[in-house]
Protein backbone atom coordinates (compact mmCIF):
# COMPACT_ATOMS: atom_id res chain seq x y z
CA UNK A 1 0.00 0.00 0.00
CA UNK A 2 1.40 3.38 -0.92
CA UNK A 3 0.20 6.84 -1.76
CA UNK A 4 -1.92 9.24 0.25
CA UNK A 5 -5.40 8.78 1.63
CA UNK A 6 -7.86 11.64 1.78
CA UNK A 7 -9.13 11.90 5.37
CA UNK A 8 -12.11 14.15 6.09
CA UNK A 9 -13.21 14.89 9.64
CA UNK A 10 -16.65 16.33 10.36
CA UNK A 11 -16.61 17.85 13.83
CA UNK A 12 -19.57 18.22 16.18
CA UNK A 13 -19.45 22.02 15.83
CA UNK A 14 -20.20 21.64 12.11
CA UNK A 15 -16.71 22.42 10.82
CA UNK A 16 -14.74 20.10 8.56
CA UNK A 17 -11.05 19.34 8.29
CA UNK A 18 -9.48 17.50 5.37
CA UNK A 19 -6.01 15.96 5.35
CA UNK A 20 -3.83 13.98 2.98
CA UNK A 21 -2.60 11.05 5.06
CA UNK A 22 0.59 9.45 3.74
CA UNK A 23 0.42 5.69 3.67
CA UNK A 24 3.71 4.19 4.66
CA UNK A 25 5.20 1.49 2.53
CA UNK A 26 5.28 -0.96 5.45
CA UNK A 27 3.98 -4.45 5.86
CA UNK A 28 0.24 -5.04 6.14
CA UNK A 29 0.70 -6.06 9.81
CA UNK A 30 2.29 -2.71 10.71
CA UNK A 31 -0.53 -0.84 8.97
CA UNK A 32 -3.11 -2.94 10.87
CA UNK A 33 -1.45 -1.99 14.15
CA UNK A 34 -1.45 1.71 13.19
CA UNK A 35 -5.17 1.66 12.33
CA UNK A 36 -6.04 -0.34 15.45
CA UNK A 37 -4.29 2.30 17.53
CA UNK A 38 -6.14 5.02 15.63
CA UNK A 39 -9.54 3.47 16.39
CA UNK A 40 -8.69 2.84 20.07
CA UNK A 41 -7.23 6.26 20.79
CA UNK A 42 -9.01 9.09 22.62
CA UNK A 43 -7.40 11.64 20.29
CA UNK A 44 -6.73 11.98 16.58
CA UNK A 45 -3.39 13.68 16.11
CA UNK A 46 -2.15 15.09 12.82
CA UNK A 47 1.31 16.58 12.42
CA UNK A 48 1.51 19.02 9.51
CA UNK A 49 4.41 21.03 8.20
CA UNK A 50 3.63 23.90 10.58
CA UNK A 51 1.35 22.55 13.32
CA UNK A 52 0.31 19.60 15.41
CA UNK A 53 -3.48 19.27 15.45
CA UNK A 54 -5.08 17.21 18.22
CA UNK A 55 -8.79 16.38 18.02
CA UNK A 56 -10.53 14.65 20.92
CA UNK A 57 -12.46 11.73 19.45
CA UNK A 58 -15.58 12.95 21.28
CA UNK A 59 -15.52 16.10 19.10
CA UNK A 60 -15.51 14.11 15.84
CA UNK A 61 -18.97 13.46 14.42
CA UNK A 62 -17.66 11.37 11.53
CA UNK A 63 -14.48 10.50 9.69
CA UNK A 64 -14.31 9.59 6.01
CA UNK A 65 -11.22 7.85 4.70
CA UNK A 66 -11.28 7.67 0.93
CA UNK A 67 -9.89 4.59 -0.78
CA UNK A 68 -9.31 6.76 -3.81
CA UNK A 69 -6.00 8.36 -3.05
CA UNK A 70 -4.47 11.07 -5.16
CA UNK A 71 -2.39 8.26 -6.71
CA UNK A 72 -5.33 6.01 -7.61
CA UNK A 73 -7.39 3.36 -5.87
CA UNK A 74 -5.82 1.77 -2.81
CA UNK A 75 -7.03 -1.82 -3.16
CA UNK A 76 -5.85 -3.29 0.14
CA UNK A 77 -7.24 -0.67 2.56
CA UNK A 78 -9.95 -3.16 3.58
CA UNK A 79 -7.25 -5.52 4.85
CA UNK A 80 -6.24 -3.14 7.64
CA UNK A 81 -9.69 -2.09 8.88
CA UNK A 82 -11.12 -3.43 12.15
CA UNK A 83 -12.60 -6.93 12.00
CA UNK A 84 -16.05 -5.50 12.79
CA UNK A 85 -16.06 -3.41 9.57
CA UNK A 86 -18.89 -4.20 7.15
CA UNK A 87 -17.11 -4.53 3.81
CA UNK A 88 -18.29 -4.21 0.22
CA UNK A 89 -21.47 -2.37 1.17
CA UNK A 90 -23.34 0.02 -1.13
CA UNK A 91 -24.61 3.46 -0.16
CA UNK A 92 -28.16 4.19 -1.24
Amino acid sequence: MRGKLVVRLELVDGTNETFLLPVRNNSEMIEKIRFRELFQSNYLTFSTEDDVLIFPVCSVRSMKISKHSIYGLIEDLDAILPVSTFKNVSRI
